[in-house]
């Protein structure tokens, strides 16, 4: 065997060892019946990060507020019927065994219901049971929490950080691989990523993140920090998302010299705005200049092609546009807006402005 302390199950079993001997002596202290109740919600609680057990916790104590008030009604409402009783305690055994999957909360609840109106009903001290059932897991369940919090705690800090960083870096490859029509086909590594694949992995850092905010309840800057960092990755992971499915839809018609031309200088545009978001480069005034070019291309490409171009086909071309925009304001800190242009911020889609030229802004 391996007793490392660095190994979960080793810390975990000093940490439910701990737990359940302050929950007997403070059981033995106070006088208390059924002391296993409260060792038994200690263990359950100690589960992994301290973040996780204090959400555990919550939602512990949530079931069991709704388990004793309903208990309480339905043991008053029974009265000497062991028949009904007996048909509700294996009720809420199915209950529970059928909520475990979905939520902890409500499981908890049917779980406490069984016990109470078990017991109660057995024993005949209906009220002091679902009171002592409350009491017990209020005991164990904050036991538990403060043993996981203070010795040899397990954070997510970490687990998130790399979570975040694998996140930002498939994004970046994502946004480059549906690129990858621009390049010769023998140079192609691949179809583009699925956008179901980025949700997935947004989902993961996302539910960490949720974690991380219950560790750093008595951080607020740390707490804040990981949000800000979190809603911002959000919103580049739909960008990205946006990108690929506009691009999709645009590859759908005829790609013409043109547009390879504005689709070739749009790829920099997204890598270069992941760069300054990695922090391997730094924002500068190049990139609002890019933006407003790869805005005159498109104006340039739509205005030779009035004709065969209808207006409803230009809906994956503006959007493809905004997402290209949105990545360089998320990522690379470009400030909200049109492009810069020769022609001004209607960048040639006006009317009375001269044609732009295709060529990029020096």
């Amino acid at each position: 065997m391996n007793w490392k302390v660095t190994r979960p199950s080793t810390r975990m079993a000093f940490q439910a060892a701990l737990a359940v001997g302050l929950v007997l002596a403070v059981n033995r202290l106070l006088g208390l019946d059924r002391p296993f109740w409260g060792a038994l919600m200690a263990v359950v609680v100690i589960a992994g990060a301290w973040g996780e057990n204090l959400d555990k916790l919550k939602q512990l104590l949530a079931g069991t507020v709704a388990a004793v008030g309903g208990s309480l009604l339905f043991l008053h409402l029974a009265g000497d019927r062991p028949l009904l009783v007996l048909a509700v305690c294996l009720v809420s055994l199915f209950m529970w065994a059928y909520q475990s999957p979905v939520s902890y909360a409500t499981a908890s609840a049917w779980m406490g219901a069984f016990a109470i109106i078990f017991v109660s009903f057995i024993s005949g001290h209906r009220h002091e049971t679902a009171l002592l059932r409350g009491l017990q897991v209020l005991i164990g369940g904050s036991l538990g929490l403060a043993v996981s919090a203070f010795v040899l705690p397990v954070g997510v800090g970490r687990d998130l950080e790399m979570k975040m960083a694998e996140l930002e870096g498939f994004l970046r490859d994502a946004a480059r691989r549906a690129f990858s029509f621009l390049a010769d086909e023998e140079k192609q590594d691949g179809g583009p990523v699925s956008t179901i694949e980025i949700y997935r992995r947004l989902s993961g850092v996302i539910k960490t993140g949720r974690t991380a905010a219950n560790q750093y309840l008595i951080f607020p800057s740390r707490r804040r920090e990981f949000a800000e960092r979190i809603n911002r990755l959000r919103r580049l992971a739909l960008f990205v998302s946006g990108l690929i499915e506009s691009l999709a839809a645009c590859r759908e018609q005829e790609v013409t010299p043109g547009l390879r031309e504005f689709f070739g200088q749009a790829a920099p545009a997204v890598d270069q705005s992941f760069a300054v978001y990695l922090g391997e480069t730094e924002a500068d005034g190049e990139m609002e200049e890019s933006l407003g070019a790869l805005r005159g291309l498109l104006t340039a490409e739509l205005r030779a092609r009035t004709e065969d171009f209808p207006r409803r086909g230009l809906a994956p071309y503006l959007m493809f546009s905004h997402y290209v925009r949105s990545i360089a304001e998320t990522a690379a800190a470009v400030p909200p807006g049109l492009s810069v242009h020769p022609a001004g911020h209607t960048a040639g889609l006006d009317s009375s402005s001269e044609k732009p030229s295709s060529a990029p802004v020096e």
